[in-house]
C-alpha cells in the first residue's frame, strides 16, 4: 500500500511546502522504499546537486531516507530527522525526512573525505558545504519540528480523507531520546 493509493497528494505537497516555508528546514516525503513521492523543499545544493547528484551519493541517501527515525546524521554529515508515515496496523508507508543543518562548523577535511569516496569535486563540494546552515538554534527547531510533526498527525487524518495516518507516541519518545545524544 503506498500514500499516494488514497492521499490527495495536492493537499500533502502544500502541507510539505508550508511546513517547509513556516520552518526553514529541509523536507521531502518518501515511500517506504525511500523514493521520494513529494517534491524536495529547501534542499540545499551541497545535498541536492552534488551528494545525490553522484551515483554513490544518490544511493547513501535513499538508504538513509528509508532508513533514518528520530534525529540523526546522514552519512554526508548533515543532521537530518525521519519520521515515520505508519497506518495504525503498523504498517510503514513512507517518511517525512528534513533537516539538513550543521550543529556546529564542519571539519573541511572530513567532508574533502567524503567528496572524494563519492567522487565528486572537492572545492565545489566545500563551497557548497560554506552555505549550509550552521546553527545550534536549527537542530533545535528540528527538535521542535518533531513536535509539531507529532502533533499534526490528525492533519494528515483528516487531509488523506479519514485514512489513519500517525506517528505514535513511543516512537517520539525514542526520537526525542535519541536526539539528546546529537
Amino acid at each position: 500500500m503506498k500514500i499516494q493509493d488514497f492521499a490527495d497528494m495536492e493537499k500533502f505537497e502544500s502541507i510539505m511546502s508550508d511546513w517547509a516555508v513556516a520552518t526553514g528546514l529541509a523536507t521531502v516525503a518518501v515511500g517506504a522504499d525511500g523514493k521520494y513521492i513529494s517534491e524536495c523543499y529547501n534542499f540545499t545544493d551541497f545535498c541536492i546537486k552534488l551528494t545525490r547528484g553522484s551515483k554513490e551519493g544518490c544511493r547513501r541517501c535513499e538508504k538513509c531516507d528509508a532508513e533514518g527515525q528520530g534525529v540523526y546524521h546522514c552519512h554526508a554529515g548533515l543532521v537530518d530527522f525521519g519520521i515515520p508515515l505508519k497506518l495504525s496496523d503498523g504498517t510503514v508507508l513512507g517518511s517525512v525526512i528534513g533537516g539538513q543543518v550543521l550543529p556546529e562548523h564542519p571539519d573541511e577535511e572530513k567532508f574533502r573525505g567524503v567528496a572524494r569516496e563519492l567522487g565528486i569535486n572537492e572545492d565545489e563540494y566545500i563551497e557548497a558545504l560554506g552555505k549550509v546552515t550552521v546553527s545550534t538554534a536549527m537542530v533545535l527547531g528540528i527538535f521542535i519540528t518533531l513536535e509539531i510533526m507529532i502533533g499534526g498527525a490528525m492533519i494528515f487524518n483528516y487531509d488523506f480523507h479519514g485514512a489513519d495516518i500517525i506517528a505514535t507516541t513511543p516512537e517520539y519518545n525514542t526520537i526525542k531520546a535519541k536526539s539528546r545524544a546529537i
